[in-house]
């Protein structure tokens, strides 16, 4: 599986510290059990939410805190609000597991699924300016960008920037188990572009033309599969959706 190259930036998080060694009453670090041990950032009720309803029946975790040990230190990463990341967890509630499930079920969500979505407060770019929402590595781990200009009542928003994502990783963790023919591997066989997939096609949008619902998809067959089961998941109308009909 290669790493999908969707990508990253936002700001710096700085932490200060007074003069004064000692914790504030207000510090995030509470006693644990009445020892020396401390517990950072205790339980708050989203975390509780998304422990009942994600991880200990999907075994999803869902990480909202800035934390250094889940970012690449070739950008620049900005944390999610707060109140941000709760309107994602609604998203990802009501439309992407309840509507699974209905059409699958409990356990095959929990059998085909990535494991982790760290969210990622502001979006990144890569050195030509393009803009990237998100990216994965090996369809279990997925970082989505731009959570703090989420847009929950926009359905447009939400298919480009988050379900089209998300389906997309869960179409590769899914055919790990169950593979699609090998002749689909012939279809578009002579036009796949590996790491030149977006540059070939510069600002056209010509991979229309030869077959591919995004430019990404002319990478290889893998990434062609799941981009266009992805795209069929979350787009209706080819005009208003995604602006790809064409007559070609």
């Amino acid at each position: 599986m290669k790493k999908i190259l969707y990508i990253l930036l936002a700001g710096t998080f700085l932490l200060g510290c007074s003069n004064d060694d000692k914790l504030s009453g207000e510090s995030g670090i509470i006693p644990d059990g009445g020892g020396d041990e401390r517990s950072l950032n205790p339980q708050n009720d989203l975390d509780k939410y998304i422990e009942q309803n994600f991880t200990k029946p999907y075994s999803i975790d869902i990480i909202y805190r800035f934390l250094e040990r889940e970012i690449y230190r070739a950008y620049t990463f900005a944390p999610t609000r707060y109140e941000k990341a709760v309107e994602f967890v609604n998203v990802f509630n009501y439309l992407f597991v309840d509507p699974y499930i209905k059409i699958t079920s409990k356990q095959f969500l929990k059998e085909h699924s990535f494991n982790t979505i760290i969210l990622i407060g502001e979006p990144a770019f890569n050195p030509t300016g393009a803009k990237l929402v998100g990216f994965a590595s090996a369809g279990i781990k997925i970082h989505l960008l731009e959570i703090n200009h989420t847009q929950p009542n926009n359905i447009y928003w939400l298919n480009d920037n988050l379900l089209s994502t998300l389906y997309h990783e869960n179409s590769h963790t899914l055919h790990q188990s169950i593979q699609f023919t090998t002749d689909y591997e012939k279809i578009s066989l002579n036009d796949y572009q590996g790491g030149n997939s977006f540059s070939h096609w510069g600002s056209t949008r010509n991979y229309l033309k030869a077959g591919f619902i995004t430019a990404y998809s002319s990478y290889d067959h893998d990434e062609d599969f799941v981009e266009l089961l992805a795209r069929y998941i979350v787009y209706y109308n080819a005009t208003l959706d995604c602006n790809c009909a064409t007559t070609d």
